[in-house]
């Protein structure tokens, strides 16, 4: 139910750390308001990329905001299994 303070055991799940860093929230210096999405001045472009298994995974370049954050969400659906987006839209159905 995404609510920290819930520590039920129906809540509560037994994963590697690799997993549970999956629904980090925003880093403090975080200026776009959304993960693995930062504004890359020099070309003018919203940037999007995380890391993978210690490896830099570049997802692409864009000019407008929102495509930017739509390939951020569309490459954790993927890409994250245990992430918040994956577990949203398997409840959903």
């Amino acid at each position: 139910n995404l609510n920290k303070l819930d520590n039920r055991r129906r809540n509560l799940r037994r994963l590697r750390q690799c997993y549970n860093s999956q629904n980090l929230g925003l880093a403090r210096n975080n200026t776009t308001g959304h993960r693995m999405v930062s504004w890359y001045p020099r070309d003018r472009k919203y940037r999007v990329k995380t890391k993978r298994g210690g490896q830099s995974v570049w997802i692409g370049q864009f000019c407008l905001k929102r495509d930017a954050i739509a390939a951020a969400k569309a490459w954790r659906r993927l890409n994250m299994p245990f992430g918040i987006e994956a577990n949203c839209r398997r409840r959903s159905r």
